[in-house]
């Protein structure tokens, strides 16, 4: 991601619901964000991802913002900090 645009994700409304999947929109945006801030540049795979976390997570009963955010990040740099 590093010098490039912020690729969306779409997280499908009519599965998750419009508030939930606004959530893991902002969720994924803002890990995107979190890591090009560390120089972590994402490619295409890194992005899906952090995608699956997120479905994966609210689908176990997730959803908080900040903690589907962390654990985005987790799953394509664990040593990394969202804080």
């Amino acid at each position: 991601m590093r010098g490039g645009a912020l690729i969306p994700m779409t997280f499908d409304e009519a599965a998750f619901g419009a508030d939930l999947a606004a959530t893991m929109r902002c969720a994924y945006e803002e890990a995107c964000k979190a890591l090009g801030k560390g120089n972590i540049e994402l490619n295409e795979v890194a992005r899906k991802l952090m995608a699956l976390q997120i479905m994966t997570a609210v689908q176990r009963g997730e959803h908080g913002q900040q903690r589907l955010k962390d654990l985005a990040i987790a799953a394509v740099a664990p040593q990394s900090t969202s804080r």
